[in-house]
């Protein structure tokens, strides 16, 4: 294990990038014939005002969800399964935001960040959109209904078309789904052949499966704002086609 130090880039051209770190120990280096290190890349943003409400937003329908289950098995599962079994007050949505941030810190070995404008500790751009996404699985997921589509919320649209493939979810209005073959059977492709990974795919919904039909994909896709996701071997076995 190394030591990390601070430091900041004071120059970048076509050639490389040029660090200052503020680091005079030089027995340590000679000792440990110190001669390579690794740079870290941090996002120097902060979160956007968008980033901001999305997380409040599904934050309050995670709250609005547990807070009006019924207290089945099924209902106790799934707070153990988001770690939020020990929380005290379920209608409490600033103690399950903090909980799920907790959480969520915990599952990436970082420290807890604050959500606040310009505090020494706000979390940057790039991990609130990691922090979304993951909102947005559990979601789909907890089967979570949602006030606004999820397919608006994500900020990575490939991840969350994944996560609705794996839990054969719509991608557009979140009800269950059969999987969209994006490239149709009979485009030089022969279904008793054919190996679906690498298969381009949409979830949907068998009300949207027929719209896509009738107004055709590139219609459908302006429509809705969605793009289609690769199926890789993990999402083969868990549909159960042929890798």
């Amino acid at each position: 294990m190394g030591t990390i130090i601070p430091g900041r880039i004071i120059g970048a051209d076509a050639d490389g990038i040029t660090v200052y770190a503020n680091f005079t120990n030089f027995e340590y280096l000679m000792d440990k014939e110190v001669c390579n290190c690794e740079v870290i890349l941090r996002d120097g943003r902060q979160l956007s005002p968008s980033q901001r409400n999305k997380i409040f937003a599904l934050v309050q329908d995670i709250t609005k969800h547990i807070s009006g289950g019924q207290k089945s098995e099924e209902f106790y599962e799934t707070l153990t399964s988001m770690q939020l079994l020990y929380v005290i007050d379920l209608e409490d949505r600033e103690e399950i935001r903090k909980r799920l941030t907790y959480n969520y810190c915990q599952l990436r070995g970082i420290d807890l960040f604050s959500l606040k404008e310009r505090s020494p500790d706000t979390i940057d751009m790039t991990t609130a959109g990691d922090f979304i996404d993951w909102l947005v699985e559990l979601c789909i997921i907890h089967g979570i209904q949602c006030s606004d589509s999820l397919i608006e919320r994500c900020e990575d649209q490939q991840r969350y078309l994944y996560a609705c493939v794996m839990q054969k979810v719509c991608c557009i209005c979140g009800l269950p789904a059969d999987i969209h073959e994006y490239d149709t059977v009979g485009m030089g492709r022969e279904r008793r052949t054919i190996h679906h990974e690498g298969q381009r795919v949409q979830p949907l919904c068998r009300r949207h499966h027929i719209e896509v039909g009738q107004i055709g994909q590139n219609a459908f896709d302006r429509k809705y704002h969605v793009s289609w996701v690769r199926l890789d071997a993990r999402a083969c076995e868990q549909l159960k086609w042929k890798k």
